[in-house]
């Protein structure tokens, strides 16, 4: 029995070594190799079961809980699970009384290899003999264990009769099969990490083009990295050489290389560094290269090799001598430069250049280590400016402030001093800066402001209207008191506007007319011109107009004189000529009137009442912009409230006068192209479409349908802005709008989930002016149904209404087509 149990985990340990192999194979994944070698170990163990110990029939024993144990431990969860599927299905196989028994030991035995496998982190190349020992006690403690489930008291006599050799044998084996598992994983992840160590290597030579080599002096043979080759030149598969080497030096550095290297080993120096340059055996193309050497000796002194390394430095010199040169240029910059130009640490001056103590009236050696505050008149000028130009630099990187300095001689210069840090995250290092002498400009400045001021006040006090005005498109520049007295408009309300815009001109052709004269004459001379005041009164104006350049921009300064009363002297002897005739067209006109006044009483109240209504909301528009800080609280919300009342009487009276409009035109039916049509109704809510807030469902079923174009506009804009208006806050909002023809009809449908109507309102909200909730919570004027109704009622048409609260709302507009939509 002890022959046959040694043997057969003899030959199983033997096999086991084949794992070696496999382990050195390289797999694109990981998965791939545990894989193989679960079936690696599988195959091991059916081989173990065809020689194993016969205790009886049906009955085996063999190595397999060592090798299951092992692939578990070694191979990890895939490698353990696939040799046990396979030992499994083959003990099944073999069948017989202890076939389930076996089973369970190969499921254990794996199992638990798994387990160590864990408590090792996946790092079974560490395992001890120890750790290996308590391995295989415990598998074949389990192993004896399952021997309890043979049928009774065959198990008891298994276990008595097998389990002394078993725990003699097993435990050994597995430690013996563990530690050749181990010495070889071991030595492969040795192998790995020599291989990254040199691609580690072999990258950061490449990156910092760095080579090494090593020279055997006494058998003349050199090795060297492949960088080497590459910074040389050469093709890596030629052996190199110490000829090689010498070859691509240049030829003017070939010996001064050669004699630094022979003459260190001849007279025993530790090593040698040189730089020199190397010609590209294939491109021709001239390097610099460093070198550096130490030679390794023997135990009597002697110099029995040599390693070092060689560097490519060649961008490293050309960025050194361009250095050198951008230093040569910045210093003769710094000597020439027109301005001040210097350098403080902690506003201690450290540099000053010559125009720098020519405008102080300093020598260098009077600024250099002196502080700043030399240049200043006061404390408080040095430190504001010290302040100031250091919260810029925080801010912007550099800074720039206007300045005073004091000379020498106490002479005051206006200095525009810049700064910027020599490093930004760190001021320390110093802080350049230059200043410009401006104490000339900033007096041509303060002449310019006080010639200006005089015209200024000239220009404002002149008792003639005067303008300027950009030539290229009449924009106001500035206006004088008179000009705004006359015309009523403030200055604010003219300057940054064009006159066209302000609506200056009762005919606009005039400036045209104005603008031929310029271009005739070179000016202006006394033209006429009729302007509209801003309460739309029209003044006769005699003007005349120079053209001047301000600021680069072509300007033109424009006199007028008011003549309005001249005129109107002159119109009055024409006036009383025609006065009988125009009082007879007054007469007609009164009766025509007369006959229409019922009809367009809404339109005519509702068109009367904009002129105040403008007028109360322009006034209280100014008041509450202009003069809000002056009002109290209570007096900002009057005129709050003043300008949302108007607001509202404005909608009111525009939805009144469309209201009012309706049916003064006979119909003017036309083939309306749908789409397009919709689309242009929902323009205006384009933006609220866009913003995902509402979802738009378009069902328009015909191309084109025969209508009134105004007609349906005002039914579907006014149903599209209550199913957009009446939403609810707790779902998202849907829209939808429909459109076909049912046999002679044309059918519109507007429907929406908002927030519904009940029943009992619904024949109330198509009369004028019925609101079902307060302005506060949906704003309107409670006439756009009205004005559905009434569009409807003039296409002759029907509209019904499917309304529930918290249901959303259909609308469904009818109306018969005319002969040619039939037939269409």
């Amino acid at each position: 029995m002890y022959r046959d149990l040694v043997l057969n985990v003899a030959l199983l340990v033997a096999l086991s070594a084949s794992y070696n192999l496999l382990e050195r194979l390289r797999f694109p994944q990981d998965s791939v190799k545990r894989v193989l070698g679960g079936l690696l170990f599988g195959f091991v163990t059916v081989v173990g079961m065809q020689l194993p110990f016969h205790y009886a029939p049906g009955l085996i024993f063999d190595g397999r809980s060592i090798i299951l144990s092992l692939a578990g431990l070694f191979g990890g969860p895939v490698t353990g699970a696939v040799a046990a599927a396979m030992a499994a299905a083959y003990r099944f196989h073999l069948g017989g009384v202890g076939a389930w028994t076996g089973i369970g030991v190969i499921t254990t035995s794996a199992q638990a290899g798994m387990v160590w496998h864990r408590r090792m982190k996946g790092r079974p190349e560490e395992v001890g003999a120890s750790s290996l020992f308590l391995l295989g006690l415990a598998v074949h403690v389990l192993m004896l264990l399952w021997m309890l489930t043979l049928p009774w008291p065959m198990g008891l006599g298994v276990l008595k009769q097998i389990g002394l050799p078993v725990l003699l044998i097993y435990p050994p084996a597995t430690v013996l099969l563990g530690q050749l598992l181990a010495m070889e994983a071991r030595r492969r992840l040795s192998e790995e990490a020599l291989r990254r160590n040199m691609e580690l290597l072999q990258k950061t030579q490449s990156i910092a083009r760095i080579g090494s080599w090593e020279y055997d002096v006494e058998t003349r043979s050199l090795t060297w990295s492949p960088e080497v080759s590459r910074l040389f030149g050469v093709d890596p598969d030629t052996p190199p050489s110490y000829e090689l080497f010498l070859q691509c030096v240049h030829p003017d550095d070939r010996g001064r290389v050669d004699r630094a290297y022979m003459e260190s080993v001849r007279q025993g120096k530790d090593g040698y560094e040189i730089e020199h340059r190397i010609v590209g055996p294939k491109d021709g193309r001239i390097r610099t290269v460093f070198e550096k050497c130490e030679h390794v000796r023997r135990t009597d002194g002697s110099i029995v090799r040599s390693v070092g390394f060689v560097q490519d430095v060649t961008e490293r010199r050309v960025a050194e001598e361009e250095l050198r040169e951008r230093e040569s240029t910045l210093k003769s910059i710094f000597r020439a430069a027109p301005v001040g130009i210097g350098m403080v640490k902690n506003r201690v001056i450290h540099e000053a250049n010559e125009q720098l103590c020519r405008m102080t009236g300093c020598s260098r050696y009077e600024l250099l280590g002196r502080s700043a505050r030399i240049f200043y008149p006061s404390d408080e000028e040095f430190e504001f400016v010290g302040r100031e130009m250091y919260r810029q630099i925080a801010q912007k990187g550099m800074g720039t402030v206007e300045t005073r300095w004091r000379r020498k001689d106490g002479r005051i210069l206006e200095i525009l001093l810049s700064s910027c840090p020599i490093d930004p995250q760190d001021l320390s290092h110093g802080v350049t800066f230059t200043a410009l002498d401006i104490t000339e400009r900033v007096r041509v400045e303060r002449a310019l402001r006080e010639s200006e001021e005089k015209f200024a006040k000239a220009f404002r006090s002149a008792p003639l209207l005067m303008s300027i005005t950009r030539l290229e498109d009449a924009l106001v520049l500035d206006v004088n008191d008179t000009y705004c007295e006359v015309t009523g408009y403030s200055r604010e309300e003219m300057i940054g506007r064009t006159t066209l815009e302000i609506g200056l001109w009762r005919d606009p052709s005039d400036r045209r007319r104005l603008l031929k004269q310029l271009r005739t004459r070179g000016r202006v001379t006394n033209l006429d011109l009729d302007l509209r005041m801003k309460n739309g009164e029209i003044s006769h104006m005699l003007f005349s107009c120079e053209l001047v350049v301000l600021q680069g921009t072509q300007c033109l300064i424009s006199v007028g004189m008011d003549i309005t009363e001249r005129v109107r002297a002159e119109r009055a002897l024409k006036e009383l000529a025609a006065e009988l005739e125009l009082r007879v067209a007054q007469r007609i006109a009164q009766l025509t009137e007369a006959n229409k006044e019922l009809e367009a009483f809404v339109f005519s109240v509702s068109h009367d009442l904009r002129a105040p209504l403008r007028a109360i909301s322009g006034f209280a528009e100014i008041i509450a912009r202009r003069h809000r800080e002056a009002l109290n609280e209570e007096g900002r919300r009057y005129f709050d409230h003043i300008l949302e009342a108007s607001e509202r009487m404005g909608n009111l009276i525009s939805d009144l006068l469309n209201y009012s409009r309706l049916g003064r035109k006979a119909l003017a039916w036309e083939a309306v192209q749908v789409e397009s049509f919709v689309e242009d109704v929902l323009q205006p809510y384009e933006e609220t479409m866009r913003s995902g807030e509402t979802e738009l469902v378009l069902d328009l079923e015909v191309s084109s349908l025969w209508a009134d174009r105004a007609l349906l506009r005002q039914i579907l804009s006014n149903l599209v802005d209550n199913a957009l208006k009446y939403r609810r806050e707790d779902s998202g909002h849907r829209v939808r709008i429909a459109c076909r023809v049912e046999g002679n009809e044309a059918v519109l449908m507007v429907s929406d989930n908002g927030i519904g109507i009940d029943p009992v309102h619904h024949e109330r909200i198509f009369n004028i002016f019925q609101r079902l909730h307060p302005r506060t919570a949906y704003a309107g004027t409670g006439i756009g149904l009205a004005l559905v109704k009434k569009a409807v009622s003039l296409l002759g048409g029907t509209i019904r209404l499917a309304s529930e609260p918290g249901n959303g709302t259909e609308f469904e507009i009818r109306w018969p087509l005319p002969e040619e939509g039939k037939r269409e």
